[in-house]
Order: structure tokens, then sequence, then C-alpha cells
């Protein structure tokens, strides 16, 4: 439900929207006039579009309400939870800047855990401050990457900075829902899957590297006291559906000593192709 001073405060953000669009239309209209560098325009293009996008975020918060639902609202389980009288505001980091959106809560008294907040429900606010978009963009940066260098490089594109222990956070919590996310995906159509299932694994000693000192030294082979203390499994699993690929005896062979190994282009289009792969790391 939006209130007045919420319509007018999403009206006053909606003229800033449009004045910074006017600002951005006069702004390419002079650099083109000017010959100013593409690469000049292009940066100054991109903080602009994160500001409007600052703008119309901030408009979409105003224009959807507090989540008022009265005095007291029925949970599905019959249980009926008053409205607080403190608004309380949640934190939303977005990849258009920070945002703390007050919304109305219910419980059972103030100071008591807050148990239902109708705005969040609606909006499908993510459990931490960080939206869904911007923790897309950390993980998949931090799967290739360290986290300081994940911060680096998003903060160089968006403007502000992330804790390397927020970024942790994020991907063990993430990590929590793979399993229910493999459990809900659909069966594959059985006139899609192959003749063969097959299925694979491959593993690979990760260095674990610990902070403890070694107490004792290798007297025999000293070098042995630089080594890492030990290692750790890493495994990746696959699994998919492929039709027969059929050879002649011939074909083996010509396949093994031909004096180029790679296959032809032909060979390469009539070979089965793995169907529903799905490959899972541990």
């Amino acid at each position: 439900m939006t209130n007045n001073f919420e319509q007018k405060t999403a009206n006053s953000k909606s003229n800033k929207l449009a004045q910074k669009l006017n600002e951005i239309t006069d702004f390419v209209v002079t650099v083109a006039e000017n010959g100013v560098s593409v690469d000049a325009v292009e940066r100054k293009l991109w903080s602009q579009v994160l500001e409007m996008g600052r703008h119309a975020m901030g408009m979409y918060f105003d224009l959807c309400g507090d989540g008022d639902m009265g005095e007291t609202v029925t949970l599905a389980d019959g249980r009926v939870l008053k409205r607080l009288s403190a608004l309380h505001s949640k934190p939303y980091q977005s990849v258009f800047g920070s945002f703390l959106k007050p919304r109305v809560v219910y419980g059972t008294r103030e100071g008591q855990k807050i148990e239902y907040v109708p705005l969040d429900e609606r909006l499908q606010f993510p459990e931490s401050k960080f939206s869904y978009l911007l923790q897309d963009w950390d993980q998949s940066l931090a799967v290739k990457n360290a986290y300081a260098k994940v911060n680096e490089t998003i903060s160089k594109i968006l403007n502000f900075s992330q804790s390397v222990d927020s970024l942790e956070q994020t991907n063990r919590k993430m990590s929590q829902v793979v399993g229910a996310f493999w459990r809900a995906l659909p069966v594959p159509p059985v006139t899609e899957e192959g003749k063969i299932m097959v299925c694979s694994a491959d593993g690979k000693g990760v260095v674990i590297r610990g902070d403890r000192a070694k107490t004792k030294q290798n007297r025999i082979n000293p070098e042995a006291d630089n080594k890492p203390e030990g290692k750790k499994m890493s495994l990746v699993g696959a699994v998919y559906s492929i039709d027969r690929h059929e050879r002649t005896p011939e074909d083996i062979v010509e396949a093994l000593f031909r004096d180029n190994p790679k296959e032809s282009s032909e060979e390469l289009l009539s070979r089965p192709k793995p169907q529903h792969k799905h490959v899972r790391a541990v």
C-alpha cells in the first residue's frame, strides 16, 4: 500500500529520472559536436546509466509501499500476528548501489522475533542484503578467481566494494540449495535420451595449506619440510545418455594409427552427441 508521502517521493524520483535522461541526451549531442574521445564518452555514459538505475530502483521501492496489511494479519496456520509499531528497514545492496527499505512487520510484540513481513514476501527479497543479480555476478567470478579479485573486478565496474567475508558467506549460503536445485530438475523426456547411460568421475588432489608451523624437522630429507601438510580429493562426476557409435575394426585401427589423429568435421558431425549431460563437483 502506497501512502501520499511515498507517492510524492516517487513522483520526485520520476522527475529526477526524466531530468537525468535529458542530461544524457544533451551530453551525447555536445560531445558529438566537440569531438570528445569515444573512451571518455563511454565512461561518462556508464556512470550516468548507474545513476539512472539508482533513481529508478528508488522510485520502484517508493511505489511498492511499506506492506501494511492492517493492525493484524492471520497466517495460513491460523495464527494471528500484530502489526509492530515501528517500521523495520531492509538493507538492500543492488548493482546500482545500496538502499534501506522501511517496511511494516508482524509478530507478537516489539523485541520478539519478527514472524511475517508482507513486503519481503511480495517483492521476494533475498535473505541477505545482496541482490540476486549481484550474487549471480559475484559467484560467477568466484568460480575462477579469489574473493579479493572478485571484489576488485566488481568495484571497478559498479563503483562500490564488498568484503571478502560477505562474498564467502554468500558462497556458503548458495551452496546449501544445490541439493534442492538438482532434485527440482525435470526428468528428461524418454524420447530425447540416448540408448546408453554413461557415468564418469575424475579426482584431483587439492593441496590443503595449514597455518600451523611444523614442529619437527625431517633430517633425512630437509626438502620435505617445505611440502604441503596434506591434500583433499576434489571430485568431478558427469552423467549423460548417448546413442551407440558403431564402427568397424578397420575404422578403429584407422583412428588409432592415422597420421592426423584429429577427426574430420564430417566424422564429428556423424558422432552421436551426449544428451542431457549433468556435471557435479565436490
